[in-house]
């Protein structure tokens, strides 16, 4: 659900998942990447946003128009990239969950 996770009747938000994988090296291996992607692209959206800011800013006060194409389309590039990275974190961390649950549900001897 979003950034929650359902476990049973428990919900789990995506730093709550780290004690999850316990049992699980490449689970844990995978859960750690998917948190390198969402941080990735946590910061490309503040970027985009702050690049939009900037953009409007010059744009209102008869600024420099090139500057301000420039600074929107950098904003639609950090956009496309913080949603492409999210994608890869979404990705990532189903692969991990389903490593977790064979772990869990098949122990290595």
């Amino acid at each position: 659900y979003g950034s929650v996770y359902q476990k049973g009747t428990e919900r789990l938000s995506f730093r709550n998942l780290e004690y999850e994988f316990s049992m699980s090296d490449l689970g844990l291996d995978g859960y750690n990447k998917a948190k390198k992607y969402m941080t990735t692209s946590t910061i490309l959206r503040i970027v985009s946003l702050a690049s939009s800011m900037a953009a409007l800013s010059i744009a209102a006060n008869n600024g420099n128009r090139n500057t301000a194409y420039v600074l929107l389309g950098g904003q639609v590039v950090f956009g496309f990239a913080a949603a492409k990275y999210y994608g890869m974190s979404k990705s990532t961390m189903d692969r991990a969950l389903w490593q977790r649950n064979k772990d869990l549900l098949f122990p290595a001897r």
